[in-house]
């Protein structure tokens, strides 16, 4: 039995150590801090309605279309996903800059309900937080990791998709919100 050289197994594992982790995405996953605006389908079109019930940041359900006129951030995320614990304070910061003109809406896409309301307590997050039961909504807008960010302008339109959610990350989405609201 032949070994493989150190050199092509050193290599090999150091690739391994870099692939993407397809289902999250934190440092080194797919699409990780990444603007996918060029290459998602819904970029430029008008964002697909849905009504979802809240878990948090409110009662009854939420429904997209009843935020027409405002800036919307669409987040998919989930309670397993460690950078969607990292990304949510951020979101709540920049919902607090901006109480009247910009909201989040989080949607997470987790099997069972339980520990939805517990995860946006604990992130501080006083935001909408959805639950997509059934995962339909997530099916029809497709993000690409675990969290993906749409931003949707007053006009009900996608403008951005940014997948992953890494450090820096949060002032490039700040900086297209505040690009956004000045519309």
């Amino acid at each position: 039995m032949t070994r493989p050289p150190l050199a092509a197994l050193s290599a090999l594992l150091a690739a391994l150590a870099l692939a993407p982790l397809p289902a999250c995405g934190g440092a080194g996953a797919l699409g990780a801090g990444a603007d996918s605006t060029e290459e998602h389908p819904l970029v430029g079109v008008q964002a697909p309605d849905f009504e979802l019930p809240l878990e948090s940041g409110g009662s009854g359900s939420v429904t997209l279309s009843a935020l027409s006129g405002k800036v919307v951030l669409v987040d998919f995320w989930a309670t397993w996903c460690k950078p969607c614990k990292a990304s949510f304070p951020e979101y709540q910061r920049l919902q607090a800059q901006h109480p009247e003109d910009f909201v989040v809406v989080a949607v997470s896409v987790d099997e069972q309900r339980e520990g939805i309301a517990g995860f946006a307590r604990d992130t501080g997050a006083k935001f909408l937080v959805a639950w997509d039961d059934g995962q339909a909504v997530s099916k029809a807008w497709s993000p690409a990791t675990m969290p993906t960010a749409y931003l949707i302008d007053r006009a009900g339109v996608v403008r951005h998709v940014h997948a992953g959610f890494r450090d820096g990350d949060a002032a490039k989405i700040a900086a297209r919100v505040d690009a956004l609201l000045a519309e």
